[in-house]
């Protein structure tokens, strides 16, 4: 995510896919490292609002997202949350 981006941006057939997954009964979440908030790129805040922006875009299109889960730590900080982290099993 770079600083000038302000509006989300799929990639083409995106939308039909996860249409596609939600109506088989299968819940969508985020796992996304956003470590540009730990390096202080962007703000909590700032990747608040595009996701935000992201969510309000995927529901408009019939798609709910059940939850998201963010590591907002810097590369250097060497946390747990990291990907793959966030998905191991027994994460919260």
């Amino acid at each position: 995510m770079r600083g000038d981006i302000k509006f989300p941006e799929f990639l083409e057939g995106l939308i039909e896919v996860l249409q596609r997954i939600k109506n088989i009964d299968f819940e969508i979440i985020i796992i996304t490292n956003q470590y540009l908030i730990g390096e202080g790129i962007v703000t909590l805040e700032g990747y608040q609002n595009f996701n935000n922006l992201f969510l309000k875009t995927l529901n408009q299109n019939g798609i709910n997202v059940l939850d998201v889960f963010y590591c907002p730590h810097a590369k250097n900080q060497n946390c747990n949350c990291i990907k793959p982290g966030l998905i191991s099993p027994g994460s919260s």
